[in-house]
């Protein structure tokens, strides 16, 4: 299997300008062994491990017709003070397995051109909200699953496990803790204010209204991570290069001038 750590070759096969990109998903929950039917195989009370799952042992381009991620983050009307679910949209092959509802997507992919490839990148964990099935042009039946990544589970009562007067910091921490998410290292940097969360706070919002708080109060809104992993993005931290306006000639972007200086958007 290959490592879906391993980059390395990432810039040289962009620079190449010629690549094609490869999807593949794993569903249901990883390293757990399950029927067709979608249920778990269960020893003595403890479902069954598998050695190995992830890219290499899921679903790949023989099957996938088209996979999706959209972000509303980054798209549209700038978002504050919320928790930004991503959503993902796939059609494949119909499998033989029964997929239920809110059953786990992990998505990938890599890149590769004619000498080079990839390893798997994450691109996220999702859930499946809805499932149709379609009937395409060539007359195959396929099966269409929308789904939203990890932030759904932030949908539930936040029990409060620290004192009144703890950190923001600490509040995201205690959440993460709980829905068993790691925070992206970025979220720490960028939560510098000691912000407190008072008593008459304590137990009465979702862990969602709790995060979204607390994004709102350093100008930005909380999304997951391709690592799922919970991150704080602000809207000051877009990137300056962002707003000139640029032009391609090829693969390549040049941003206009107007006097020589950039013309900003």
């Amino acid at each position: 299997m290959q490592d879906i750590t391993d980059v390395s070759n990432y810039s040289e096969i962009l620079s190449g300008g010629d690549y094609s990109v490869e999807w593949a998903i794993d569903i249901g929950e990883a390293g757990r062994l399950i029927t067709h039917q979608g249920d778990y195989l269960t020893f003595g009370g403890d479902r069954i491990l598998i050695a190995t799952a992830g890219a290499d042992n899921g679903f790949k381009e023989d099957v996938l017709r088209s996979v999706s991620i959209t972000n509303a983050m980054f798209g549209g009307s700038p978002v504050l003070g919320q928790c930004v679910s991503a959503e993902c949209d796939i059609e494949m092959l119909i499998p033989e397995m029964q997929i239920p509802r809110m059953a786990q997507i992990r998505i990938y992919n890599r890149i590769f051109n004619s000498e080079l490839t990839s390893g798997w990148l994450n691109q996220g964990v999702f859930y499946i909200d809805t499932r149709s099935y379609d009937n395409t042009i060539d007359g195959i039946r396929t099966l269409k699953l929308h789904g939203f990544d990890s932030m759904l589970m932030t949908e539930q009562a936040y029990v409060w496990n620290l004192e009144a007067g703890a950190s923001d910091i600490d509040v995201v921490n205690d959440i993460a803790e709980q829905l068993q998410f790691s925070v992206d290292p970025r979220t720490a940097a960028i939560m510098t204010k000691g912000y407190t969360i008072e008593s008459e706070q304590v137990g009465q919002y979702s862990m969602r209204e709790m995060l979204g708080y607390l994004a709102g109060a350093y100008s930005g809104s909380f999304i997951m991570t391709p690592n799922n992993e919970l991150r704080l993005v602000q809207l000051t931290s877009v990137p300056p290069e962002t707003n000139y306006l640029a032009v391609f000639e090829g693969p390549v972007a040049y941003a206009l001038t107007f006097g020589g200086d950039r013309i900003l958007v």
